[in-house]
């Protein structure tokens, strides 16, 4: 490569990641910590007290994480702690922002030189690295810690694609092994990248054009490491995850919950409209809804029309073929998280989409400088990157602290008794008790047996002296959740506070010193997030609503 084409294409990449980074220069001062950061930093043990014997857990604890139950996430959880390290805490969250921005920028710089090598024209991939890096859905991963995962593992797997890229232009062998080098450190981040094998199938067939046997075969490493980390995954879930048991499977209803999915979220893409870090399924999730029949028969008809039309034009149904199979891991019943669309999940799939625009604009930039379609293009580019500005500005306000935060999410998703019960720990932790107590009395109305609500609804009536309506909540609490210790120590806690008076074989835990000594906190609990420790809604739930109460069933820990 001649040295001015690389000065002009390094020239293209600091122009594009300057423009981004200054797009997204109100992250570094936001302070919101969302749904699943107190299990992942705020009070993982591991993250808050840095070392290489922390990182050495995160690193041999695949089948078995100890500190955040799901899978395992060595690199993501290793990447927290230095930023811990750093000097990354809560109220000043700098060190981590800073972190996720870089990633960021990196993922941007990464897609443009993609698209640049798959479209040949580097004033194409400048203007769709430009939509990528300024869109309002990559504020999600940027701003929210916990999604580490999402930046560290597309980064990774950006950089396996565009490795595998000069590989197959080069020959070179040493490129081919970096690619499967950023593959397993991609997996290593968050295993939703196990499907870039298949991607990278698509790729050769559209635009590399060399799908042959022997492309298949050269993939062997890929898809090896593919599966150890599938079943890496499959088994560290089912031993650490607690969920519970639904109704027998229906094959028809994932599909067309599928169907709306897709269409639900590329309808995002293209209009990003009121984003949130949750967003409320439709009621009834079935066919019998219009909206979701709607959604289905477009995702349906779309892909008969790519593919009745893929002979002759074949680049868009290999877009949507990416697209959709980057997307397989936040499908049920694979996805193990009770969110069924989410912006940070578009992070890595919306690769498939850049491509096929940049090879759209790589022809439209062909044409002759003063053309009426070059003139058109450039205003209707200039307006749209103008937009994507403004609406990721927007989106980051919601991010400057917890309460705007949530306050914004339980407008957006006004029925998730998740999101309400999280309301109302922010309102606890600022002093306004009896705001909190409305959240969690209406979270508990939106779900009645939803324990961790009826936890932080006695936490917050002790504190405020209402001992005995406290007792009834944590009773209840217990009841629901049978298993947990914590709540049975807090109820033991109560009863004496209230005179010791306790119902027929309900044993006070407070009784014995030994117990006491085991308590994390002092009576009455500090805050409203105290028993957030115990987890989250991690279980694979009906959308909207938690059918199973007790354990592990408050955040909205992602295991997609």
């Amino acid at each position: 490569m001649r040295p001015s084409r690389r000065r002009t294409r390094l020239a293209a990449i600091l122009l594009v990641c300057g423009i981004v980074a200054a797009a997204y220069g109100p992250v570094l001062r936001a302070q919101a910590l969302s749904l699943d950061d107190d299990d992942f930093v705020v009070r993982n043990p591991l993250v808050t007290h840095p070392g290489w014997s922390s990182a050495g857990r995160f690193f041999t604890e695949l089948l078995r994480p100890s500190s955040v139950p799901g899978y395992s996430m060595p690199l993501t959880m290793t990447s927290l702690m230095l930023d811990w390290a750093a000097g990354g805490r809560p109220g000043n969250l700098l060190a981590f922002h800073r972190t996720q921005l870089a990633l960021h920028l990196a993922c941007v710089a990464l897609v443009l030189l993609i698209l640049e090598r798959l479209s040949g024209s580097l004033g194409a991939a400048v203007i769709a690295g430009l939509l990528f890096g300024l869109h309002p859905l990559t504020v999600e991963p940027v701003a929210w810690i916990t999604e580490r995962k999402t930046l560290l593992a597309a980064c990774f797997g950006f950089a396996s694609v565009l490795a595998y890229l000069h590989a197959c232009h080069s020959g070179s062998r040493i490129a081919r092994a970096l690619s499967l080098g950023t593959y397993l450190l991609a997996l290593l981040s968050k295993p939703t990248v196990l499907t870039l094998p298949l991607l990278l199938v698509v790729l050769d067939r559209w635009p590399l054009r060399r799908l042959s046997r022997r492309a298949l075969l050269e993939k062997w490493p890929y898809f090896l490491l593919g599966l150890a980390f599938g079943a890496i995954s499959k088994l560290s879930l089912d031993r650490t995850l607690v969920v519970p048991v639904l109704a027998r499977p229906d094959p028809w209803s994932w599909a067309w919950q599928i169907g709306w999915t897709l269409a639900f979220e590329l309808s995002k893409l293209i209009w990003p409209g009121t984003l949130a870090t949750v967003y409320e399924p439709p009621r009834p999730f079935a066919l019998s809804n219009p909206l979701v029949l709607a959604g289905v028969l477009a995702a349906l008809a779309l892909t008969v029309v790519l593919a009745a039309r893929a002979r002759s034009w074949p680049g868009p149904l290999a877009g949507w073929a990416f697209f959709v199979l980057a997307l397989v891991r936040t499908f049920r019943p694979v996805n193990n998280a009770w969110i069924v669309a989410a912006d940070r999940y578009l992070y890595f799939p919306a690769l498939g989409i850049l491509m096929v625009a940049a090879a759209g604009l790589a022809r439209a930039l062909a044409r002759p400088p003063r053309s009426a379609v070059r003139v058109a293009l450039a205003v209707a580019v200039g307006g749209l990157l103008a937009l994507e500005a403004r609406a990721t500005r927007a989106a980051l306000r919601n991010w400057s602290d917890s309460l705007t935060h949530f306050r914004h999410l339980v407008a957006v998703a006004p029925r998730s008794p998740v999101l309400r019960d999280a309301l109302g720990s922010r309102w606890f932790e600022a002093g306004r008790h009896d705001e909190a107590i409305a959240e969690y009395r209406r979270a508990i109305a939106l779900e009645p047996e939803f324990a961790p609500a009826h936890f932080d609804l006695g936490n917050a009536l002790a504190t405020v002296g209402r001992t005995a309506e406290a007792v009834e909540e944590f009773r209840i609490a217990r009841r629901l959740a049978p298993g947990d210790a914590r709540t049975a120590f807090v109820l033991g806690l109560a009863l004496d506070r209230a005179g010791g008076r306790r119902r027929p074989g309900t044993s006070s835990p407070a009784r014995s010193s030994s117990r006491r000594r085991r308590a994390t906190k002092a009576w009455p609990p500090r805050s409203g997030r105290s028993s957030r420790k115990r987890g989250g809604e991690r279980r694979r739930l009906s959308p909207g609503r938690a059918r199973t109460p007790g354990r592990d069933q408050r955040s909205g820990l992602d295991h997609s």
